[in-house]
Formats: structure tokens, C-alpha cells, sequence
């Protein structure tokens, strides 16, 4: 897959180039605007978002794990997948 990435994009950005720090400077504001407008929630609430993105998070590890398992033309399951996340 990253094969195919990398032959289909042609100006690839550089490992702590610009585009990287633009990215963490979002994440970082989406992280304290996310902190400033959930600051005000109740223990429901704050247990109905952690139940959310837990799930959110099990089922993109599920596609994850299902891509690698498709990509990987040998029978069975690759348990290096599980604590190797890199690509071949």
C-alpha cells in the first residue's frame, strides 16, 4: 500500500517539513478546543464520549487489522501485525 502511495504522489513532504508542524499545530488546537467546550460535561456525558470514541477507535483497528489481513497473501493471521505497524 505505501508502494502505491508513494508511485501515485509526486511531491512527497519531508520527514519535520512544514506540512508536519502545520498538522500538530491543528491537532493542538483541536485539542484545547476540545477540552474548552467539553470542560462543562456531566459523568454521563463524559462516559457516553469515552464509550464513542473507544468504539470509534476498536472499529478502525478492526479495518486496520482486516486490510492488513487482506493485503498479506498468506493464509491465516500475521501476529507481527499487532506489534509491527509497518507496512511492506
Amino acid at each position: 500500500m505505501l508502494d502505491f502511495i508513494s508511485s501515485q504522489v509526486e511531491n512527497q513532504p519531508e520527514i519535520f517539513g512544514p506540512l508536519h508542524f502545520i498538522v500538530l499545530g491543528v491537532f493542538v488546537v483541536l485539542l484545547i478546543l476540545t477540552c474548552v467546550f467539553l470542560r462543562k460535561t456531566n459523568e454521563k456525558q463524559n462516559k457516553i464520549i469515552l464509550l464513542f470514541l473507544g468504539f470509534w477507535l476498536l472499529l478502525f483497528e478492526g479495518l486496520k487489522q482486516t486490510v492488513l489481513i487482506h493485503e498479506s497473501s498468506v493464509n491465516g493471521y500475521q501476529w507481527q501485525h499487532l506489534v509491527n505497524n509497518k507496512c511492506k
